[in-house]
């Protein structure tokens, strides 16, 4: 494992206790990484051409800077510049979407 692979991982962990401690757990993301490896489970959520449910309960919890789509932003390093541009965009969409349903 890369040292950004590490920090990646790290990432993540803090993300998951975060999204535990606020009363939701994350299992569909777990049991994609479980099955497809971090980096590519992480791809396939972003370039599915939909936002996920979880990146909804991301920014509703106020999480959005532990979602999936900002691990992607904070280590571009370990994914394509298509997958980066994907996880921009989904968190811009879903930060919108929430700013839609506060009014």
């Amino acid at each position: 494992m890369t040292t950004e692979e590490r920090k990646l991982e790290a990432f993540l962990a803090e993300a998951h206790q975060r999204c535990i401690m606020a009363g939701w757990h994350p299992t569909i993301f777990d049991r994609m990484k479980n099955q497809y490896g971090t980096v590519p489970a992480i791809t396939k959520l972003m370039e599915s051409g939909t936002i996920q449910t979880g990146l909804d309960r991301c920014v509703e919890l106020g999480l959005a800077d532990w979602s999936l789509e900002k691990a992607v932003i904070k280590h571009p390093s370990l994914f394509t510049a298509a997958t980066v541009k994907c996880a921009e965009w989904r968190l811009k969409m879903a930060k919108a979407t929430e700013r839609g349903r506060r009014r």
